[in-house]
């Protein structure tokens, strides 16, 4: 029989196999091979009656191809099936990600309005009974003694008002961060190209806006020296000025010509984004050799 004139060309009947074996469960598409294995040999054997030995041959072939086109599929099905299982598992660590995150936000919501309370409260009575006693005295036509109350309340709320201040800033200063840690780790992560940094003691603490931008550019920033300029060095420093931060990245790489030519890459425009939402800029020149990044931005933010 000539399958060809029905337009079935010869690997099709083991890419159906293939296709069973990634798309049924395992003993049926076992079962559905050992069929396509006895099909195909009678389709292909019996006409031609041929010796039983050139017969037992002939399926000896077909079982060796439909096994190795059974085994590529299941071999396909368990790919697919662990990069599902991959997804889901991302999925639920990004949701308790999630859900931590949100956990830590009402700890700290909580935790200031403890701290408020405890602050406020003692202050708001006392400020109330002055005003209380200084309205009495008031009604009596006591001018003197509610002048007096009166000053006792300006000097309680005053107080009240060095206290919130001061509480405040201790909460900005609870969630300063240390970028040298994270630089730190970055370079030890690389192994390739030697990561030189230069940290500024007075420049490590820094508000969590800024940390977070400033380790996305640094990163960016190495990645394109070390994938797509070819560096061997990298100089990372920051340095502090006063309420800015500055950051450096210096490399030895063939540099990004298409900078300057209007066309930069996703990679730099977003560290350029990244820096003007923090109010901060960016500045991108050529050194010899290589190439040149100064980020500068707020500390606080």
């Amino acid at each position: 029989m000539d399958l060809l004139a029905f337009g079935v060309t010869p690997g099709l009947p083991f890419l159906v196999t293939a296709l069973a074996a990634v798309l049924l469960p395992a003993r049926m598409a076992l079962g559905f091979g050992f069929a396509q294995v006895l099909l195909n040999t009678g389709i292909y054997a019996l006409p031609q009656a041929g010796a039983w030995l050139d017969q037992f041959g002939l399926l000896s072939s077909m079982l060796a191809l439909h096994g190795l086109a059974f085994g590529l599929g299941r071999m396909a099905a368990a790919e697919a099936e662990k990069r599902r299982w991959l997804q889901a598992v991302l999925a639920e660590q990004l949701s308790g990600e999630h859900l931590l995150a949100e956990q830590m936000r009402y700890s700290e919501r909580m935790q200031i309005a403890r701290e408020l309370h405890d602050l406020m409260g003692h202050h708001l009575t006392a400020l109330n009974l002055q005003l209380q006693l200084g309205g009495a005295l008031l009604a009596r036509q006591d001018a003197g003694g509610a002048g007096q109350a009166m000053g006792r309340a300006e000097r309680v709320a005053a107080q009240l008002l060095a206290d919130v201040r001061e509480a405040v800033s201790q909460q900005r200063s609870s969630q300063r961060i240390d970028l040298s840690a994270a630089l730190q780790a970055l370079a030890e992560g690389i192994a390739s190209t030697r990561i030189e940094l230069a940290l500024d003691e007075a420049a490590r603490d820094l508000g969590p806006r800024a940390a977070h931008a400033l380790l996305r550019c640094v990163q960016e920033g190495v990645t394109n020296s070390v994938r797509h300029a070819g560096a061997r060095r990298v100089r990372v420093e920051l340095q502090g000025q006063g309420e800015a931060v500055t950051v450096s990245i210096d490399d030895d790489g063939r540099g990004a010509p298409n900078w300057h030519a209007g066309r930069a890459g996703n990679g730099l425009s977003g560290m350029a984004e990244r820096m003007t939402e923090l109010g901060g800029q960016m500045r991108v020149s050529r050194a010899s050799p290589g190439f040149r990044i100064e980020l500068r931005c707020p500390r606080w933010v």
